[in-house]
């Protein structure tokens, strides 16, 4: 039965998630990069399973505030836990605001360093779907991850850029 479940949750998520495709860069299934960091400002949003369509439109709104108000440098979102997610932006100062929409305006900061970085093409906003994959890659080649996985959304607002050809990102810091 639990088997059964489990099988019926995927086709559910595929049926509503569009899998990004993987982009190859400069050859290789992913690249290694130099990261800045910076301070994380971000509000944490509670998975429930299923849709995560209000998640995404937080993200949105939240951003906006933030570009409204002059702050942000990136939209990006962390994952800590499948389930614990902060979505936010990195951001030039500390925001004015403790709350957005009901949840509480938090505040870390991303430690600059080296990152493992790979792109999909088309709907950023499923990037989970190479979390694990990535991971394993890494690992495999010999390296060790040392923080959760980060979503960079680069182009997930730009509705000026069709939802297929949107670039989508995600990092994993390396240990060094």
């Amino acid at each position: 039965m639990k088997r059964l479940l489990y099988f019926l949750l995927i086709i559910v998520l595929i049926s509503y998630c569009n899998k990004p495709v993987h982009v190859v860069q400069n050859g290789e299934k992913y690249k290694v990069i130099n990261w800045d960091g910076g301070l994380f400002v971000y509000v944490t949003y509670h998975w429930k399973g299923g849709r995560f369509d209000d998640a995404v439109q937080l993200e949105k709104d939240f951003v906006k505030w933030a570009d409204s108000a002059g702050i942000v440098i990136q939209s990006i979102g962390r994952f800590p836990t499948s389930k614990k997610w902060q979505l936010g932006f990195i951001s030039k100062n500390q925001p004015e605001i403790n709350e957005f929409k009901g949840y509480t305006v938090d505040t870390m900061q991303i430690p600059s360093g080296t990152y493992a970085s790979l792109y999909g093409k088309g709907h950023p906003e499923n990037m989970f779907w190479y979390w694990k994959k990535f991971r394993k890659w890494l690992i495999r080649d010999g390296r060790a991850v040392d923080s959760p996985v980060f979503e960079i959304y680069n182009d997930l607002f730009n509705d000026s850029i069709p939802e297929k050809e949107r670039i989508g990102e995600i990092r994993y810091r390396l240990a060094e």
